[in-house]
Formats: structure tokens, C-alpha cells, sequence
């Protein structure tokens, strides 16, 4: 619930009249739109960082990171469809890199912000994904082509790649699992 606070804390700063609950907040925009933040699409990092998926029943949705000096970060989250409506399916920090996928109308993206910056390095249907404890990420298409993607995020630097599917088997810790 403290989370939950803190957004609440800062949405009410921002002038907003807000309705918190156990499982988020809801509000109205200056223009009298529902806005929600649901409870389990908030993550915190080791720094403190608080971060956060918006949802907007118009089509805006945000990512809004909270920063310990109270300094707020938001990126519209982009989409060729976002007028259908967009679901966030994965936030998680790996270290100091917000890593979001969210899935609007014909596709997935997969988002990492970092010090201000917003990359997206996937965009496609995602079938089946696995994150493996060296912060790979494997992601197989649904129209396949015998490949995967190969997300790789370390301290120092993030690469994406293509990979054969019949080398994964090599591969002991990717158990790639469907994903929704």
C-alpha cells in the first residue's frame, strides 16, 4: 500500500482528485477521463525508483517513473492502436533499467527506460517468452520462422539478437512458457 501512497501523494500534488483502494487508484484527468493505476503494474528498484503503468480509458496510456527527490518521468506509451485499448503485461526494474511490455491491438512491445531514455526493442506477437537469471530475455513469435529473439540486459550494455530455435535446446536455462 505504500506505493500505492506514494503515487496517490503525487497525483494529488498534481491536482488531482483521486479514489484510492487496495488495488489502485482512480482518478479523472483535466478533461473528466478515467485514469486507473492498478496495483500489481507498480514496481520499486533498490535505488528507491518507483515505477508505474497508467491506464486511460481514451487511449493514453503512460509509464511514469517517481524518483526519490520527487522529480517524475513519463513517457506516452506509443501505438498504432492505442484507441483499442492497451494492457500492460510485464513491468520489472533489472537494476537501474525499466523493462515494460505491454500489448496493444496487433502486437507486443517490449520497452526498456533507462536514465531518460525509452527504447523499444521488440515489437511483434508474442507467443512464448523466458527470462532467464542472466536478464536474457528469449521471445518466440507467433508466426514463427524457427528464430527467437534474444534480448540480453546487463549492467553495461543491452543487445538484441536473433537466434536460431533449435539452439536453445543447448541453451540450460531457457524454458521459454507461453505468455498471455
Amino acid at each position: 500500500m505504500d506505493d500505492l501512497r506514494k503515487i496517490d501523494d503525487l497525483l494529488n500534488e498534481e491536482g488531482f482528485e483521486t479514489k484510492l483502494t487496495e488495488t489502485g487508484i482512480e482518478w479523472k484527468d483535466a478533461f473528466g477521463v478515467e485514469c486507473s493505476v492498478a496495483k500489481n503494474n507498480i514496481v520499486q528498484n533498490n535505488d528507491g525508483l518507483l515505477a508505474w503503468f497508467q491506464d486511460n480509458e481514451i487511449g493514453k496510456y503512460f509509464v511514469r517513473i517517481l524518483y526519490k527527490n520527487y522529480t517524475t518521468f513519463s513517457w506516452r506509451v506509443y501505438s498504432n492502436h492505442s484507441d483499442w485499448g492497451i494492457s500492460c503485461n510485464y513491468i520489472k526494474w533489472i537494476g537501474n533499467k525499466l523493462i515494460v511490455i505491454y500489448r496493444e491491438k496487433h502486437a507486443h512491445y517490449l520497452v526498456k527506460i533507462e536514465n531518460f531514455n525509452v527504447y523499444i526493442l521488440f515489437i511483434g506477437s508474442i507467443s512464448h517468452l523466458c527470462l532467464s537469471e542472466e536478464n536474457v530475455f528469449h521471445i518466440k513469435e507467433r508466426e514463427n520462422k524457427g528464430v527467437l529473439h534474444r534480448i540480453y540486459l546487463n549492467v553495461y550494455q543491452t543487445s538484441v539478437n536473433i537466434i536460431p530455435e533449435r539452439n536453445v535446446e543447448r541453451i540450460t536455462d531457457v524454458q521459454l512458457k507461453e505468455f498471455w
